[in-house]
């Protein structure tokens, strides 16, 4: 079953929610309440896009760090 395209997707969906609800909580947590539009813009991220903010995340001091990682994910 593991390897059926609907479980993958499934899967895949759900570790997306995950990733995004521990990226949410990193980000109230040190800058506080984004704006509406960036909080669209991170949900609208790619898995790995998702990731790559995962992995970055840590190198922002600022809030405009974030802001500009997201302008460059055209």
């Amino acid at each position: 079953m593991e390897e059926a395209p609907k479980y993958q997707e499934i899967f895949q969906k759900g570790m997306n929610i995950g990733k995004l609800e521990i990226i949410f909580r990193k980000i109230n947590r040190r800058f506080g309440v984004i704006l509406p539009e960036l909080e669209s813009q991170i949900k609208e991220l790619s898995n790995q896009q998702l990731d790559a903010l995962v992995d970055v995340f840590l190198d922002f001091s600022q809030l405009s760090d974030l802001v500009d990682w997201m302008a460059n994910q055209g």
